[in-house]
């Protein structure tokens, strides 16, 4: 813990112990030449094309009314036009995903505003909403078709275990807020969901590869079909190879990655009542990360920074039957099974799910909406014993039940509805959670609309926080005063360790001012309890593993509480039928009380976690000659409490950055396009991250170009 030890301040006295190679690799010329290249294209084009008067326009993206009439399913947990959904929420549309260039789901969130999405190294990111950023955020959930894919033993997401097929996704719905209500604990600063098209939408065959400087090649082959009349498939293989990015000071990166993936997807309308879904994947992923942890090396505790390698694998196949009763009333029934894989120089686990879940939406008369459901979760995990993370026992199931019941009331028909709602939640750790919020949403005029909510949201307990047993960090005698032994710090779970708790205030305003021009504006109000702190405890004497040495244990406890305030706004300009530029800012602010009785010193540290202010900017064209170009900028302010070493050895915070994505894409014939992407042309090589702990040493983002071809046949 950062309390007693912060480990990248001994990094430089370590050096000397690692075994890596200490030279240095230059920065990677071609990419920056190409990139530079490439930014001179796009402005000969800008200024040569973007000239040109009206001419036949195929833009496929939305129109600024037909993104207002966009069904989302995350606010309600049914469909409902986002104009009129009372909550902060935004769509990442698949054109936007195309467009964007990106390779990566965390590098389509970035298009989101609010959320906060950053590299620590090649394969392992950063993503939050409304701050308490870490490579575990712990107050977002996440979910892919309504599948959960929070991982328990450290609560947060693996995202490089879920490298999809982006051209499968139909959309991606992003609520930032309180979503506890309808999906559960965790879903306390915002819930994600990503949404795969139906394999009705996929017919026929995609072919798609590439190769690049960062993306040094990738491929994927989808097929879809028909089994019956109203009965359709789709199967697919995606292949994925990425470099490393640039060197630590005095150690040689191994942050390369590859993943392969496989699955499928059934759909089909049994009758004109019932629709049935069934889908599944296959993958596994190859990494490298360098780590610094205490390992027992020769019979003998040692902290080194190390390379290793990683294989992620898993599967899941998931089960949805829908039926419509009528015109109001509809039944749903979800069930899937999740395996998960790990083993890197963390941690070694399997991780089971099963999860049921069922809701019936209903109409009450012309004022009364009513959804409710029914759900539970087993997940069983598997860890083994390592000395840097153990657990005891070896395998738990943390059982999950859930009921949950909403209202939205229509005070006034088609301008004023109340949304009143609540979710009762048994857990094996904390026991009965509720989660109730109040949401009313206002239409004074066809093209404004009020929003406001009120809610309650917990974080429960992570595996690690009450059984598990982690060792970050030795003091070797040297640094310590003459005659102090070796020190050991660990983080060490309880059985104390309670749920977090938000109480959230939201207010927000959106409106399509004029047929090219709208905004959003979301603010926010948080107030939190129970905190978890890292509370030291009493010194221990150990002469196992050798030498002999001190054992300080850090144990989480709930010592802590805070507020944090902010918000979004976001503006979408038609500038002509052919060019539409799109922008949005966010800003956050966090501010932590440790309570009287916390012997943690760095809680108020942890408030420089996450950047106060994001900016994004991106203008699209559509220009002649079936010619598509992209420029997408982006500013993240600096994190004053994530440091790394830089060249000198010196610790360094991780500052702020503005850097540039160009894609230009071209169809010369029909189905078949070709791409050129250009991404972080700016400010690069940069950090953006690093690792809680010291778990994992961050590496420099680089600039990358990659072509690309894709064929629909």
């Amino acid at each position: 813990m950062r309390t007693l030890f912060d480990p990248k301040r001994a990094m430089k006295s370590r050096q000397e112990d690692g075994h890596l190679s200490r030279r240095r690799t230059a920065p990677k010329r071609g990419a920056f030449v190409l990139g530079r290249l490439l930014c001179v294209v796009v402005l000969v084009l800008a200024t040569t094309l973007g000239k040109a008067q009206e001419f036949p326009v195929d833009l496929t993206e939305l129109s600024l009314e037909e993104l207002m009439n966009l069904q989302v399913t995350m606010v309600s947990r049914k469909p409902e036009k986002l104009w009129g959904a009372p909550a902060a929420v935004f769509v990442i549309t698949q054109d936007d995903i195309r467009r964007s260039g990106a390779r990566s789901l965390p590098d389509v969130l970035r298009m989101a505003p609010g959320i906060y999405a950053a590299h620590i190294d090649a394969n392992m990111w950063v993503v939050t909403i409304r701050g308490f950023a870490g490579r575990f955020a712990n107050k977002l959930l996440v979910l892919i078709d309504g599948r959960s894919v929070y991982t328990p033993l450290f609560s947060g997401v693996i995202w490089e275990t879920h490298d999809l097929m982006l051209e499968d996704i139909e959309r991606i719905e992003v609520i930032r807020g309180p979503g506890a209500t309808l999906w559960g604990a965790n879903a306390v600063n915002g819930v994600i969901n990503i949404i795969t098209k139906s394999a009705k939408d996929t017919q026929g065959s995609y072919l798609s590869a590439g190769v690049g400087t960062e993306e040094r090649n990738f491929g994927a082959f989808q097929y879809g079909g028909r089994i019956r009349e109203r009965a359709f498939y789709r199967v697919y293989v995606k292949y994925a190879e990425r470099d490393k990015f640039g060197d630590p000071p005095g150690y040689k990166a191994a942050d390369a990655w590859s993943t392969q993936r496989t699955g499928f997807r059934i759909d089909w309308d049994a009758s004109h009542e019932d629709a049935v879904t069934l889908q599944g994947d296959i993958y596994g992923d190859e990494l490298g990360n360098t780590h610094e942890l205490v390992r027992v090396v020769d019979n003998t505790l040692q902290q080194k920074v190390f390379t290793a390698t990683g294989t992620y694998s898993g599967m899941n196949v998931l089960g949805r039957w829908k039926r419509t009763l009528s015109r109001t009333s509809e039944l749903a029934l979800q069930v899937y099974f999740d395996h998960l894989k790990f083993d890197d120089a963390i941690v070694k686990e399997t991780l089971n799910t099963f999860d049921f879940d069922f809701q019936h939406h209903f109409a009450i008369g012309e004022r009364n909406d009513v959804i409710w459901g029914l759900g539970c979760r087993y997940p069983s995990e598997d860890a083994d014993s390592m000395f840097t993370l153990w657990d005891r026992p070896a395998r738990r199931t943390n059982r999950l039940y859930s009921a949950f019941l909403q209202d939205e009331i229509a005070l006034v028909l088609e301008r004023l509805t109340l949304t009143v709602g609540t979710k009762l939640e048994r857990n094996d750790y904390t026991g009965l959670e509720v989660q109730p919020n109040v949401r009313f949403a206002w239409l004074p005029h066809e093209r404004h609309m009020v929003w406001g909510a009120v809610s309650r949201a917990v974080r429960t307990p992570s595996r690690a926080e009450r059984t598990g047993h982690l060792v970050t960090s030795v003091v070797p005698p040297d640094e310590l005063p003459p005659g102090t032994p070796m020190t050991l710090l660990s983080f060490a779970g309880t059985s104390e360790f309670v749920s977090e708790v938000l109480i959230a205030y939201e207010l927000g305003y959106r409106s399509r001012l004029t047929d090219w021009f709208s905004v959003d504006l979301a603010t926010f109000y948080n107030d939190y309890s129970n905190l978890r702190t890292g509370e030291p405890g009493d010194p221990i004497f150990e002469s196992e593993p050798p030498p002999p040495h001190v054992l300080y244990l850090v144990t989480p406890m709930n010592k802590a509480d805070g507020t944090a305030y902010g918000g979004a706004v976001e503006a979408d300009f038609q500038v002509r039928p052919w060019w539409r530029v799109r922008g949005a800012f966010s800003y956050f602010t966090l501010d932590l009380r440790p309570r009287k009785d916390t012997k943690e010193l760095s809680v108020e540290d942890r408030e420089g976690d996450s950047p106060k202010k994001v900016v994004y900017v991106r203008s699209s064209m559509d220009l002649p000659r079936d010619l598509d170009l992209d420029v997408i900028a982006r500013y993240v302010d600096e994190i004053p409490n994530r440091h790394y070493t830089d060249e000198a050895g010196r610790s360094v915070r991780v500052g702020s950055y503005l850097t540039f994505d160009v894609r230009l894409a071209w169809k010369p014939v029909r189905n078949v396009e070709l791409s050129l992407v250009g991404q972080n042309l700016l400010n690069s090589p940069r950090v953006e991250n690093d690792c809680e702990l010291g778990l994992a040493v961050p590496t420099k983002v680089q600039p990358g170009v990659y072509c690309g071809v894709s064929w629909k046949f």
